[in-house]
Formats: C-alpha cells, structure tokens, sequence
C-alpha cells in the first residue's frame, strides 16, 4: 500500500511493473471469492445496507437501550491537523462561500461559510470514493459528483456512478451506473448555456450525456482525466493520459459540444510531446484570454513534468522554459488552475504547492509552503479570482 508521507518529503515514483503488481493485488482480494467484480454488486450491497440501517433504527426508536442511539463526535484530523486526500473541489460561482469538496472515501461535504465549518453529504450513499465534482453554473443547487478516485494509486477504490443533486446536496440520485460501474472518473464539465450537455473523464475514456446525465455515450477513448469547456465559446477540450504510457495520450478538442473530438497536440516544433513517455496531462484555461495551460507528465525517470502554452485553441503549443510546478511522481499528483480574473496567474500543484505570475514562464512555492501538505490533487479559484482552495493527501 502506498505509505503516508511526511510534509516535504519526495517519494520516488514506483518502477511501472511493481505499480501494475500492487493494483492486481488490490483487485484481487476486494474480487474474492470471485476472480472479477460482478457488474452491479456495490449497487446491490448498498440497498442491502440500506434496508438493514432501515431494520435497525426502527428498532432503536422502540428501545429505550441507550447502546442503541449515538451521538457524532467526529470526524476531525487526527494526524498533526491534516485530514484524509481531497480529490476535488467546486465553488458556487454566485456565492463563493458556498463549497463543495470530495473525498479520496470520504464522500462529498459542503461549506457554506468559506469553509469553517463542513456537513457530509453523502455518507449513505453507494460510494464514498469521489473523483470530481461539478456545479451547473445556470442553477447552482444542482451538483454533479463522479465516484471513484482517478489519481492511479493503489490505494484508490472504485466507483458507482455519478452522483447528482437538484437540491443543493439535500438528496442525491445515483446515475450512470451501468455505464460506470468500477471505474474513477477523474473530472466533469458542464456545458456553458446548454446545461443538459455534461462530459465525464473517466478510466475508460470520454463520456457524454445530453439529457442532463440520464443516459450516458463514450466518445473518446481512454484514460481520460480532464474535461472542461471554454465558457465564452463553448469549445470542449480532453486530456488522455495516465500512469503508463499509452499510444492516445494527448490533448483533443471538439467543436460540436463533445460528440466528436480529433487530436488537438500541435505539429513540428509547437507540438506536445509524443506519447510515447508522456503521461497525465493536467489542463486550464483562462476565460479572459482563451489561453490553454497543459502539464504533462513525464513517464521516464521520476515522472517530471513538461509545462504548455497555447494561444490559438490548441492547435500550436509552445513549451515554457524553466522548472515547472511537478518535479517527480505527475501520475499521481498534478492539478492546476488559472486565475479568471488574472490569466498570468497559476496555481500547480504537484508534491508541493507552486504559483506562477507569468503565465507559467517561472514558478515559485511562496510565503504558504511551511503550512501545506504534499501530495496535490485539486486547485479551484473563486469566480472573482479572490480566493483559492487546495485539496492534498493532508486534506
């Protein structure tokens, strides 16, 4: 199992083979008895578990046995003020006190007070694993959570769908999951003005849904692990690309909403790098300038990262000089953001927490990093562009 690291301290990145080993382990004793998952079966555990909690609180509320009642005391960090992985992070764009974070298992919370305080969501529901998180900017009560972590460790569980609210996360229903079912999805975009058009970036590739997630098509194989929209045209951008080198790794656009998608890395020498060693590929763009930002990882040695420009809706790239925000391990830790009110200023996050007010040119880690944990997995701004939350293996 992948061990806890202490703050500052850099990991080497596992030999392919040994990382392959570990996740075949991992599947093998959650199969058993079986030698593969049945499709469908945390579904149906989780209805058992509901119809026996059903059974027993109302037994409880016959009995006067004070064993049978409980009171929450928890939970709060436990480790030096640091608490389990956060995976993802969305701000309502009309109240940024409002905030939702997801767990690596530990579900969704939401904060409606900038974060002091947190209410958990989701805790009865089919997964506790959430991978991504998205907020429909035409109606913020409505909120999307894909389940199952997608950050290619071992230690990660799989999902059960996509969980949705209409309700600001009172109540959730649980969509997608056939399609699905044991797989992380790693990010979701809604479509700007079109609100019934949602993307999804999971293990098995791109998937689309045009009646606001009911049904679900994949149009673009994988793994893919970002999706996003440009909010001011409506052009959809995908990256492909994990752990292991894999021959479609790259970025892709489409024009039409995400039904169709084609390469999109470039050529000669304002292209990406070729997949052959290249691996997760983190993106972002800024609403104010349509720049497009890409880090991608290097899979050969420590799996460093190469850092990306593009000023023409990625069909060039240039490289940016200098070192980037992920020296080691990007399969695993590599998140960033753009400021929307500032398109120079980066936020990345790979082992460590580094900002950028130059469009990536130059880096630095800041006044911040005796305070943060390692390991980073998610960057979100404001609307505004006045706050940013982190989300890291501390929490």
């Amino acid at each position: 199992m992948r061990r806890r690291l202490r703050p500052h301290a850099y990991r080497e990145a596992d030999p392919p083979e040994q990382a392959a080993d570990r996740e075949n382990w991992l599947y093998k004793i959650h199969a058993f008895p079986h030698r593969h998952f049945p499709r469908g079966a945390r579904i149906r555990a989780f209805e058992q578990v509901r119809r026996m909690r059903s059974l027993i609180e109302t037994s409880a509320s016959s009995s006067s046995d004070s064993a049978l009642h409980w009171t929450l005391v928890g939970p709060q960090p436990t480790f030096d003020g640091y608490a389990g992985r956060v995976t993802s992070i969305a701000i309502d764009p009309k109240d940024q006190n409002t905030i939702y974070i997801g767990g690596a298992e530990g579900g969704v919370w939401k904060s409606t007070d900038g974060g002091a305080t947190w209410k958990p969501l989701t805790d009865f529901e089919p997964a506790l694993a959430i991978g991504s998180l998205a907020i429909d900017p035409s109606d913020s009560s409505v909120v999307y959570a894909g389940t199952g972590e997608q950050n290619f460790n071992a230690d990660a569980y799989a999902g059960a769908g996509i969980l949705k609210t209409t309700d600001g996360g009172s109540t959730w229903t649980v969509l997608g999951s056939d399609v699905f079912d044991q797989l992380g999805i790693g990010s979701l975009a809604i479509e700007p003005g079109h609100p019934d058009v949602v993307l999804a970036a999971s293990d098995g590739g791109v998937y689309r849904s045009a009646d606001s997630g009911a049904t679900w098509q994949n149009v673009l194989a994988g793994p893919a692990t970002c999706v996003l929209f440009d909010p001011t045209n409506g052009d959809s951008y995908a990256a492909v690309g994990g752990a292991f080198p894999t021959p479609s790794t790259g970025v892709y656009k489409s024009l039409d909403g995400g039904v169709t998608w084609k390469p999109s890395n470039g050529s000669a020498s304002n292209a990406l790098p070729p997949s052959s060693n290249s691996g997760r590929i983190a993106l972002a763009i800024s609403p104010l300038s349509h720049y497009i930002y890409a880090g991608v990882a290097d899979l050969s040695g420590v799996s460093s990262l190469s850092f990306y420009k593009s000023t023409d809706g990625a069909s060039s790239w240039s490289r940016l000089g200098g070192t980037a925000y992920c020296p080691r391990q990007c399969w695993y830790n590599n998140a960033l953001a753009v400021n929307p009110a500032n398109s120079q200023m980066l936020v990345g996050g790979g082992v460590d927490l580094l900002y950028s007010a130059d469009g990536g040119v130059t880096w630095y880690a800041g006044v911040h990093q005796q305070r943060v944990h390692v390991d980073q997995h998610v960057v979100a701004f404001t609307a505004d562009g006045s706050r940013v939350l982190v989300g890291n293996d501390g929490g």
